[in-house]
């Protein structure tokens, strides 16, 4: 049921996937984890995540462990990517609730954090890029850091909660198609450089970055 490290520092690929009983692990030593190397684990909670020496970990890592928060990644300077939405790196869809991302990632990948509806806080200081998807169906999701954020992909922040303000004063690039659709943003503050949003000149039709944005009052373009 408990599983302690001794000296040990990586973790390969499924090491320990599918082993339902686990219920407790000491990572504090670990610097690499490998691919669905903790999946399924469903009975290993996980109230507070950190990993200071962490510089390296695969896809589905965490799938189905119930995790809370992530404060901490080390020194990860890449994300695992995500293929198939129904596989998640973070823990179940149903637990996680804030997320501190390390000042080494500047870009978020496609379907990252899809669907973790009580998702309420992201810390990302110095992400430049969200892709496709990044935090689709996060319905909880009232605050993350987007400061520095330059170019944000397709449907990545819709039917995210996201009340109030949007300020994004250093993009540059293009806001995809139905960035912030269904958002509850009332008022749009700064796009910095935009260069397009969508790609498209309809924005506000079918495909538009804040199509159905309700209790969107005010824009300054």
């Amino acid at each position: 049921e408990e599983l302690k490290e001794f000296g040990v520092t990586s973790l390969g690929e499924n090491v320990f996937n599918g082993c339902t009983s686990l219920t407790k692990v000491d990572l504090s030593k670990i610097i690499s984890i490998g691919s669905s190397a903790f999946y399924n684990c469903i009975s290993l909670e996980i109230e507070d995540f950190s990993l200071p020496n962490l510089t390296y970990i695969g896809s589905g890592v965490f799938h189905g462990v119930k995790i809370k928060k992530i404060s901490n990644l080390g020194k990860v300077e890449k994300l695992p990517s995500v293929n198939n939405t129904n596989v998640n790196n973070y823990g179940s869809v149903e637990t996680l609730l804030e997320v501190t991302l390390p000042d080494t990632i500047t870009n978020i990948p496609e379907n990252s954090f899809y669907g973790y509806k009580y998702l309420e806080r992201v810390t990302a200081r110095n992400v430049e890029v969200i892709n496709n998807n990044a935090f689709k169906y996060c319905k909880s999701l009232n605050y993350i850091t987007l400061q520095n954020v330059k170019t944000i992909g397709s449907e990545a922040f819709r039917y995210c909660k996201l009340e109030g303000e949007l300020s994004l004063p250093n993009a540059s690039g293009d806001i995809g198609l139905l960035a912030f659709s269904e958002t509850k943003i009332t008022s749009v503050a700064t796009l910095g450089n935009i260069t397009g949003l969508c790609s498209s000149t309809s924005w506000f039709y079918e495909y538009g970055v804040f199509k159905g944005c309700k209790e969107l009052e005010r824009v300054i373009l």
